[in-house]
């Protein structure tokens, strides 16, 4: 990996660019300042593999797998027919 590093007047470093372009740029912005290629090793990587040895526990409290729960998504109510939304809230509205 090559980056490049912009250093001021005095030798102590700017900022670290991607490109050289970017380094040439911000170097060129104040009399002085220079830039510098740094290479920089790959970061090593390390390979590993899960050994799944069983399942953690479901939600407490909740029914199981398949078991119909109360109050299903299937049953809607009719259009019209519910609690108002200020009654709900407490607060009146309009």
């Amino acid at each position: 990996m090559v980056i490049w590093m912009v250093l001021g007047a005095d030798g102590r470093t700017i900022c670290h660019c991607g490109c050289e372009q970017d380094a040439w740029c911000l170097a060129g912005m104040v009399p002085g300042r220079s830039y510098r290629k740094m290479l920089r090793l790959a970061p090593e990587i390390i390979d590993v593999t899960a050994i799944v040895t069983g399942e953690l526990p479901g939600n407490l409290g909740l029914p199981g797998r398949g078991v119909p729960i109360e109050g299903d998504t299937q049953e809607r109510l009719p259009e019209g027919v519910g609690v108002p939304l200020d009654a709900v809230v407490g607060v009146p509205l309009g």
